[in-house]
């Protein structure tokens, strides 16, 4: 992998597990992501869930859109909803809704 690239993944072809910066190109079963805003070291004491955004996608991908949604977007909207405008929230909420019935 490039020391400057700002993705990493990680994933299974063929028994062999693969490190690389860049998305295969043929389908895989699992696949781990790691993306940092900048091509910077990470050293030990960083908080590396603030400094690199992870995550991991089946090959079952509505099931990982909903692990996604359910995991991110329902806490953000349960823990900031003071900070959300009641139309915004609605909004959004009824989005969230009508994308996944």
């Amino acid at each position: 992998t490039n020391k400057e690239a700002v993705l990493l993944v990680v994933y299974r072809s063929d028994g062999v597990l693969e490190v690389t910066s860049s998305i295969p190109s043929s389908p895989v079963g699992m696949l781990y992501y790691f993306i940092r805003q900048a091509p910077v070291y990470i050293y030990p004491d960083d908080a590396f869930d603030t400094v690199v955004q992870s995550g991991m996608l089946h090959a079952d991908y509505l099931g990982s859109l909903v692990r996604t949604m359910t995991n991110l977007f329902s806490p953000l909207m349960a823990c900031t909803t003071q900070q959300w405008p009641h139309s915004g929230r609605n909004k959004v909420a009824a989005g969230m809704n009508r994308f996944l019935s």
